[in-house]
């Protein structure tokens, strides 16, 4: 059930990119027909192991995929099922926050070899502020007040990190972006920018304040153990 869900999303990335996908119309004619030769369940095994070798093909080749760029829907989708798949949202928000930082990469990446404006930057950027939205909701759901605390300090040093990253980045783009006369491209840029600076300062406001989250069970336990008394 995991590799069909694996290869539905990756199917499904990959038709939003605008790329045609390659079918075999006959799946369960060939499986029917290798059954003439090999046992059922060592077919199927080999199909699935098949689909685990075109996943692991398909992300290392879609690693340095830009948006806009044929395999960069793939590569999307692997990265969904990495978070997905990690069912503690203490580990969830770590691995979250980690592939915000794919998305800085990919925005500086886009500001260094574009030509004409074409969307990738304001992709990139708008893809960033939701990771961080979507790491920052994880770690508000983890329950373990040690997983809370470790996952706190990962993504606060996290958050920092971007933020000077972001600085960094904002400095790469053409000097006439911050003019709010510029063009159309230019302004959803800057709104993208801003957005980006928004998830930031919203997780680093979440997370100032671990210590209250994890000291208020222990509170509630305190208090009724003396109205017990």
């Amino acid at each position: 059930e995991s590799l069909e869900q694996i290869r539905r999303m990756v199917m499904e990335r990959i038709d939003q990119s605008g790329v045609r996908s390659i079918t075999i119309s006959k799946p369960r004619f060939f499986l029917g027909f290798l059954g003439y030769f090999v046992p059922p369940k060592f077919a199927y095994g080999m199909a699935a192991f098949g689909v685990l070798v075109a996943s692991a093909v398909v992300a290392m080749a879609s690693q340095g995929a830009l948006p806009g760029e044929a395999l960069y829907g793939a590569k999307l989708a692997v990265e969904e099922v990495q978070a997905r798949f990690t069912s503690n949202p203490a580990s969830r928000a770590k691995v979250q926050i980690g592939l915000a930082g794919n998305r800085l990469r990919e925005a500086r990446a886009a500001i260094e070899e574009r030509g004409e404006p074409n969307g990738r930057v304001d992709e990139a950027l708008s893809r960033f502020a939701k990771d961080v939205q979507a790491a920052t909701k994880s770690w508000k759901e983890a329950a373990d007040p040690e997983q809370i605390k470790s996952a706190a300090s990962a993504l606060s040093e996290k958050v920092s990190q971007y933020q000077q990253e972001l600085e960094q980045t904002k400095t790469l783009l053409p000097p006439d972006l911050s003019a709010p006369s510029g063009g159309s491209q230019r302004t959803v840029e800057l709104a993208s920018l801003k957005r980006a600076e928004d998830a930031l300062k919203d997780a680093e406001e979440v997370l100032r304040t671990p210590a209250k989250t994890v000291e208020e069970p222990v509170g509630s336990g305190q208090s009724s153990g003396v109205d017990n008394s």
